[in-house]
């Protein structure tokens, strides 16, 4: 039983480095450089499917970091 508790710790110790990880930061992305094939463009209005990803990903923004 002890080895079992010693392998579950590892484990949730290598998970929780993988999740964080390392504690390294990056910084925030601005989004694609210019001239990048997917960069938006303002005067390119979105598509219908583009406008419901968006609103979709704001939800999950606004709810913070985490699953």
């Amino acid at each position: 039983m002890r080895f079992l508790r010693a392998v579950w710790d590892a484990l949730t110790v290598f998970g929780a480095l993988s999740m964080q990880g390392y504690g390294v930061v990056d910084p925030p992305v601005e989004g694609p450089p210019a001239g990048h094939p997917e960069r938006v463009t303002p005067e390119v209005p979105l598509s219908r499917l583009e406008r419901e990803l968006a609103a979709e990903l704001a939800v999950w923004g606004s709810r913070g970091s985490g699953w």
